[in-house]
């Protein structure tokens, strides 16, 4: 279900309504933000008095990157194509993604490829968690302590999905979890983990 975001335009204060599918890129404006958008068959630009993390924060569908040139865009994460290493062998990735319906754009950007997927599935409202450590003889997957303590979401018999990991992307289920003496939940899982690299995240895919 599509969400109806409600903007202000900064030229004479009239009201725009769009859905969040329809909203393809934000910028920072002067004035709050430029908002390019897809309506009645046409690309259209405007200037709104929202804020880009005000327009985000009422969407499942934008997320934050930022280029070389340290400038923040909000991209439509359905119009991404591709995420990547950099070629330059840069920290940060490459993004291919399409907002003109024409010819894609490339661009260099500061995040990772795991914290992008992280974001676009944080976006859709699902719940991601971060990867700190793994016992591959205990089956085990840790939690950042950050996280706190999530026994109560990794109870027996639930599954989740491990992604942006060297060698660990698959479907687990539970077999049972506990909250360590150093604020980690530890989650146990019935399947084989192939690989002690703990990088990647958890995440947990909320249903419609």
């Amino acid at each position: 279900m599509e969400l109806q975001i409600l903007l202000t335009q900064a030229s004479d204060g009239l009201k725009l309504n769009l859905t969040d599918g329809e909203i393809l890129r934000v910028l920072t404006d002067t004035l709050g933000s430029d908002v390019l958008y897809y309506k009645h068959g046409e690309r259209r630009q405007i200037t709104v008095t929202e804020s880009p993390a005000k327009i985000a924060g009422l969407t499942k569908t934008l997320i934050k990157v930022t280029d070389d040139d340290s400038i923040n865009q909000w991209i439509n994460a359905e119009k991404i194509i591709l995420i990547d290493s950099r070629n330059d062998g840069e920290a940060g990735s490459q993004m291919k993604y399409d907002i003109e319906g024409a010819y894609p754009k490339i661009i260099n950007i500061t995040q990772t490829k795991g914290a992008i997927n992280k974001s676009i599935s944080e976006a859709a409202g699902n719940t991601s968690y971060t990867i700190a450590g793994i016992n591959i003889t205990n089956k085990t997957f840790s939690l950042a302590s950050g996280d706190g303590d999530k026994t109560s979401t990794f109870t027996a018999g639930k599954f989740f999905s491990v992604v942006d990991s060297t060698g660990n992307d698959g479907s687990y289920e539970v077999a049972s979890s506990t909250f360590s003496g150093g604020g980690q939940t530890v989650i146990t899982v019935k399947e084989t983990i192939s690989n002690a690299t703990a990088d990647g995240s958890v995440l947990i895919v909320t249903t419609q």
